[in-house]
């Protein structure tokens, strides 16, 4: 099936240009040169049947190009709505990225160079990370919880993660950072790194901070709750705290009828859960309340919850200076140097708390040592590819958001909509549950679903910044 995607739309380009003018071409197009583009390539494999599955209006078209770096790599085209030139629309390409300039060698050839960074800025773009990101976020804690369920120390499993967490972020700045001529404008990657812009590095590196703390947190609190119960309240009280945070930061450009009501939704879908894991525990003749441990685990819980509200706030803060923090003249930071320095942070405070953990662990856990790390290879595999689904899923809902209003990319925060179903396979969850705790299960899926749907569908449009 991959093979025959490759074939289909690399072919693409050759369709277009018989039946379109390339003068007349003013769609929000993406043709890179492989040739000049070498370092452009980004890793992601899974990406073109969600796309197709995802959303009746939005039709996507992946053209997989050379293997440069860990996966197949792939640029994305996608195109974003009806409004855009009719000459594509007949071919049916969608077009995920937006790129203000083209170079167009003749009116006979219609082969185009990238001038400008890869940005998402249509809906249908910005939706669609949106929805990897979502698959993304909501695998990686899974992994990390079949680690646990093996016995393996937290420690040694979130050092491994944080690794490849970081080598995502690096990914991302040296390919989609890096595309592109370098303008006063819109500096690429390398050139933001020494220009005079602190204020936004520093918002940037505390959202790296408070997510580390957060994801930290939640390997702990999955061992006194379960995966089902932390995603769910974690996820909840990011949406209601960080979604109206982030509305008002974005100026309000998405659509508070659509966007609160699916807020709602999110708080519903809580109160389900909350009634999934006292009927489930009823059906396994377990105690709700299992003392201290359980207390514990809530409290854990709910200040994960509390730092995940805030990272994205921190995040577009750090991209958009919304508080005018910088100097006259210095461009904003990119999603891509941006999310690079919120990487780099939560690399360092995993890295210091993990090793200290490693000599003073919390929670009765044993003691272990950094020796002891290195030779522990049981499930290090998993832990790495956790990192990596964190590192991608997050770039991407900071891509959406850019786009779309980081208010609306919080959509994401439907974990249980993908965690529940890992638990489900992975862990045997439900199985023995009665009529009644299933029928509250698919009640609060089909109430994240209607909120993720709400979420999606108040996108704004935040446009070119100068």
């Amino acid at each position: 099936m991959t093979s025959l995607l490759m074939s289909s739309t690399l072919n693409a380009p050759a369709e277009l240009s018989p039946s379109a003018d390339c003068d007349d071409i003013t769609a929000d197009v993406i043709i890179a040169d492989s040739r000049s583009c070498a370092s452009s390539q980004l890793l992601i494999v899974m990406t073109s049947s969600l796309l197709l599955i995802s959303s009746s209006r939005i039709y996507a078209d992946v053209i997989t190009a050379d293997s440069r770096f860990l996966f197949a790599s792939i640029q994305q085209l996608i195109s974003s709505t009806s409004e855009h030139c009719s000459c594509l629309l007949n071919c049916s390409s969608s077009i995920l990225l937006h790129i203000p300039h083209w170079e167009l060698p003749s009116q006979k050839e219609c082969i185009w160079r990238i001038e400008d960074m890869y940005l998402v800025e249509s809906k249908g773009g910005a939706i669609a990370c949106m929805l990897l990101a979502l698959l993304f976020l909501g695998t990686w804690p899974a992994l990390l919880t079949l680690l646990e369920r093996r016995g393996r120390l937290p420690q040694h499993t979130y050092l491994d993660f944080t690794m490849t967490n970081l080598l995502a972020a690096v990914i991302f700045a040296f390919t989609f950072g890096e595309i592109g001529r370098s303008t006063t404008e819109q500096p690429n990657f390398l050139a933001q790194l020494y220009q005079d812009n602190w204020p936004s590095v520093l918002f940037a590196m505390a959202g790296g901070i408070v997510l580390s703390l957060g994801n930290l947190a939640t390997q702990y609190a999955w061992a006194f709750v379960g995966l089902s119960v932390t995603e769910v309240i974690t996820s909840s009280i990011t949406v209601v705290i960080g979604t109206t945070v982030n509305y008002f930061l974005d100026d309000k450009i998405n659509k508070a009828v659509i966007l609160f009501p699916g807020v709602g939704c999110f708080l519903i879908a809580v109160c389900l859960g909350s009634a999934v894991h006292s009927s489930n525990a009823a059906d396994n003749k377990k105690s709700l309340v299992l003392g201290k441990g359980t207390f514990t685990g809530l409290a854990i819980t709910f200040f994960a919850g509390i730092c995940f509200s805030l990272f994205s706030p921190a995040f577009n803060l750090a991209t958009n200076d919304q508080w005018l923090t910088l100097k006259n003249g210095v461009p904003h930071l990119t999603v891509y140097t941006a999310f690079f320095y919120f990487s780099v942070s939560s690399f360092l405070i995993a890295l210091i708390l993990n090793v200290s953990f490693l000599y003073f662990p919390l929670l009765d856990l044993p003691k272990s040592s950094f020796k002891a790390y290195l030779s522990d290879w049981n499930g290090r595999g998993w832990a790495l590819w956790a990192g990596l689904l964190c590192g991608f899923g997050n770039g991407l809902q900071f891509m959406g958001g850019q786009a779309a209003g980081y208010a609306a990319a919080d959509a994401v925060q439907a974990l249980p909509l993908v965690s529940t179903f890992w638990g489900v396979v992975l862990f045997g969850e439900y199985r023995r549950s009665s009529r009644r705790t299933y029928i509250l299960l698919w009640g609060m899926l089909s109430m994240f679903i209607v909120a993720v749907g709400m979420l999606m569908a108040s996108s704004g449009h935040r446009g070119h910044r100068k």
